[in-house]
């Protein structure tokens, strides 16, 4: 079956369906961040950041308020330049592919880099199936593919059982733990190689957030995954790689159980401990 829409320009072309998780399915890219300075007006946010990605895996972004976590993510899917009087310096590539590059166009970068927010943000005037469509009809995708694609997304999601029966019903009429769900799915559907998450459980309770954590572990078979966390547990729980960052900095980057359990610099240590100000 061909795409539902053309190859959006960095080289990763998307299928028409979404792959089940399982062995065998193409490695998503690699991120990389190579002297990244990221700046709101005067103020510097990120002070020369250096950051591989690994592929096919759970990055988690953890560190106090302020340290530059969601900034760096921004950068990743060129989020930050719609701040007025933001700018940033250095690169970030995709598979080797400059993002920022001058032939890369913005809408290829969100087809490729997906995003998924701190607090669900469902369109709400449109109902469960349109929120999921509306990424695929604005790249241009008609006809049977886009439903083909609705619904292999709110199936890895864990929602086709839950709400197949009724999607026209608003998106808003949700529970909390559906929306963010939904949400995902969203973001799953132009099939990204990369997802970004801003702290995607901070607003929800226990069972809806070990829902969306089981999810994460499930998505790393097709996609590379970067999460933005405040909470050690989850960090532990769910990241391959977990990256303590500290006024704009990179501090450490280690495998979970590493930084956790043995970390190379003390304030790391002071932070994973609480014993961190």
């Amino acid at each position: 079956m061909n795409p539902p829409f053309p190859d959006p320009g960095l080289g990763l072309p998307g299928p028409a369906t979404m792959p089940e998780p399982g062995p065998g399915v193409a490695a998503a890219p690699r991120v990389e961040v190579a002297g990244l300075r990221a700046f709101y007006g005067d103020v510097e946010a990120l002070a020369g950041v250096d950051l591989e990605v690994p592929a096919n895996a759970v990055t988690a972004l953890i560190g106090a308020s302020g340290s530059g976590k969601t900034t760096l993510l921004r950068c990743i899917n060129r989020l930050h330049e719609e701040v007025p009087r933001a700018r940033l310096e250095g690169r970030v590539t995709v598979d080797g592919i400059d993002v920022y590059g001058p032939a890369i166009e913005l809408p290829a970068v969100r087809r490729v880099v997906g995003m998924v927010f701190q607090r669900p943000t469902p369109f709400p005037s449109m109902s469960v199936y349109d929120n999921v469509a509306v990424g695929l009809r604005l790249a241009g995708a008609r006809g049977p593919a886009v439903r083909e694609t609705v619904v292999a997304a709110l199936e890895v999601v864990g929602l086709w059982d839950e709400l197949g029966h009724r999607l026209g019903v608003p998106a808003v009429s949700l529970s909390g733990g559906q929306q963010q769900r939904l949400c995902i799915a969203r973001a799953l559907a132009p099939d990204p190689a990369v997802i970004l998450m801003d702290e995607p459980c901070s607003a929800l309770d226990p069972i809806a957030t070990l829902r969306i954590e089981r999810l994460i572990g499930e998505l790393t078979a097709n996609h590379t995954i970067v999460l933005v966390t405040h909470n050690m547990q989850q960090a532990a729980r769910v990241a391959d790689t977990i990256v303590f960052m500290m006024d704009g900095r990179v501090i450490e980057h280690s495998p979970a159980l590493e930084l956790f359990t043995r970390p190379r610099d003390v304030r790391t240590e002071r932070y994973v401990t609480g014993n961190f100000g």
